[in-house]
């Protein structure tokens, strides 16, 4: 027969022989049969079991599969967290290292979010310094003081732009070539929420299209 006793702080399943000598006291896992140290068995469980029956009573067939399946709906939860939170850590890891730019900006401007590779493209030491310009400082990189309205005039009611290129002034004065493609993230009633932006630097390739056209002007 089993019941259900108190050791240290959670209740543990033993088993009666004889004289009622209790043979394991040790906390169990009602699933893996590991046996385990507290907090494993879940509170929602414990309060649930602790509420159900008293010291020394009986834990009835009903009170099992009622414990069972609030373990079951805790440990499912369990796992939807952990799956979420390394899925998490792999896109987080994804864009820290990517070779490309890529960020996140608010409808009114300013980054929001950036990683590593926009900094060195734009000439920043990090993306943190990116994410605490304001957002004229953030609109202050295009060359054109205009590209912004340009890009908006362009983006419409759409979802996204592509081929987006632009000379950017980096804050040693130097000028560099980028190429953007940006979706639109909007909301139910179809109103902008953020922009999300992966960016290169172009500069090589307009720097050898400009020297082969050059080239062929003389040549003509």
């Amino acid at each position: 027969r089993r019941r259900w006793n108190r050791a240290g702080g959670v209740r543990s399943i033993s088993r009666e022989r004889g004289g009622g000598d209790e043979l394991d006291k040790r906390k169990v896992d009602l699933f893996s049969g590991a046996f385990v140290e507290p907090p494993v068995i879940p509170h929602l469980l414990q309060t649930h079991l602790l509420a159900a029956v008293s010291e020394g009573t009986v834990l009835t067939a009903a009170g099992v599969i009622a414990a069972t399946f609030v373990a079951v709906a805790w440990i499912a939860a369990r796992a939807r967290r952990r799956s979420t939170t390394a899925e998490e850590q792999r896109y987080r890891s994804f864009v820290e290292n990517a070779i490309d730019g890529v960020y996140e900006v608010a409808p009114e401007g300013g980054f929001r979010r950036a990683n590593p590779a926009l900094a060195r493209i734009l000439g920043y030491a990090s993306a943190a310094e990116l994410e605490w310009l304001t957002p004229a400082e953030a609109a202050a990189i295009y060359v054109s003081p205009r590209r912004r309205e340009e890009f908006f005039a362009l983006l419409g009611a759409g979802e996204q732009v592509r081929d987006f290129e632009s000379e950017i002034r980096r804050p040693d004065g130097t000028t560099r070539w980028i190429c953007e493609h940006v979706r639109a993230v909007r909301g139910e009633r179809g109103e902008l929420r953020y922009l999300q932006g992966f960016v290169t630097d172009s500069t090589s390739r307009r720097q050898a299209e400009a020297a082969l056209q050059a080239s062929e002007q003389r040549y003509r």
